[in-house]
């Protein structure tokens, strides 16, 4: 099948049809986007839209289970990279020497850092 002639509606619903995507709800599924071109780590969705393919659903996964030991009271959260992966591109999440990365996170009043980081990363990885 030559799917470069499908619609993006066509292509939703034979992923829908044929895909199981780990770690996704098979009962309430996140939304398809099809992406109809691809030059290294830059995707161009059919929409228009451009997005970085940057973490996969496994290093995601993870993250989101180990949220607590990541995040700090203040709202910092903590990720090491794979110094030899991010060269070549890949982000990895990984443990022995690693790139240390620090984001902050504005966290409301009297909300627990660990949830709203949560919270927040589940939201982008749905979108």
């Amino acid at each position: 099948m030559n799917t470069s002639t499908l619609s993006a509606e066509a292509m939703i619903a034979l992923d829908k049809q044929h895909i199981w995507h780990p770690y996704a709800s098979m009962t309430e599924p996140p939304p398809a986007y099809p992406v109809v071109s691809a030059e290294g780590v830059r995707l161009k969705l059919a929409d228009g839209r451009e997005l970085i393919d940057g973490m996969s659903s496994l290093d995601l996964s993870t993250l989101l289970d180990e949220i607590t030991e990541r995040v700090d009271t203040s709202g910092n959260l903590y990720i090491r990279f794979d110094k030899q992966k991010a060269f070549r591109g890949v982000e990895y999440i990984n443990k022995f020497d690693p790139i240390r990365i620090k984001f902050k996170f504005r966290i409301p009043h009297k909300m627990d850092p660990s949830e709203h980081i949560r919270s927040t990363i589940k939201g982008r990885s749905t979108a």
